[in-house]
């Protein structure tokens, strides 16, 4: 069965109205998905299809957070419009709101106050018990505390490191601003990164980069959410 059969199958349920055009978006980078720009009842959707076993789990977890607390996500996470699960053959379907707004890289050397506008928005997740009703059926995975070695986030100390060298890479013009402080960071990553274990776990974005931001309206999409335990916000 098609990808645009099988979305028109999920929006079926739903009082969208009808379907004017479904476009599959062939450059998309995303790794998890086949993704198509949807036109149903003179609205713009975004359709995520996969039906890959190993990407199953994930993609039916980011359906089941929407489902869960979608609606405290208002102007942060995109609406939910549909969606399907399918164990056998591993299928997953999520179509929700097109979200508009600059693409996350057009914010290197951005004004100050934007990014903080942008930051206080997101806390309406971050303030989220991971103990919270809304979450308490979805098991969401525990992330962030490191092992029970002697260095416990040694290894995301060295991704931070290697990360930060291909971002200097990418965006040169921002090297003298960003250089000194992504360095220090990264020196310093393992002792800023253990947290008292007594801070309560809180929702984060699983896989929060610029590529998956969008300025005005938010997170682009959603993907893995976490608990984490990360100081409260004074």
């Amino acid at each position: 069965m098609s990808d645009a059969r099988k979305i028109a199958e999920a929006l079926d349920h739903t009082d969208i109205g009808a379907i004017e055009s479904i476009q599959e978006r062939l450059d998309h980078p995303g790794s998890t998905c086949r993704l198509h720009d949807v036109v149903a009842g003179n609205r713009k959707l975004i359709a995520k299809v996969t039906d890959q076993e190993t990407l199953h789990e994930r993609a039916t977890r980011e359906l089941h957070v929407l489902r869960a607390i979608g609606h405290r996500l208002a102007g942060l996470a995109p609406r939910l419009i549909a969606g399907k699960s399918e164990d056998r053959p591993g299928r997953c379907i999520i179509i929700v709101e097109a979200v508009e707004g600059p693409a996350g890289d057009s914010l290197r050397g951005g004004d100050r106050l934007e990014i903080e506008s942008i930051l206080d928005r997101m806390s309406v997740a971050w303030r989220i018990d991971a103990e919270d009703p809304d979450l308490a059926a979805l098991h969401l995975p525990d992330w962030g505390r490191g092992t029970d070695g002697e260095r416990p986030h040694r290894r995301r100390a060295e991704r931070f490191k290697s990360r930060g060298r291909v971002m200097g890479e990418r965006f040169p013009d921002c090297e003298l601003l960003h250089g000194p402080l992504r360095d220090e960071i990264g020196e310093r990553f393992e002792a800023i990164a253990r947290s008292p274990g007594d801070r309560p776990a809180r929702l984060i974005h699983g896989d929060l980069h610029l590529d998956n931001h969008a300025g005005r309206a938010g997170l682009r999409r959603v993907r893995r959410r976490h608990r984490w335990a990360m100081p409260q916000p004074e």
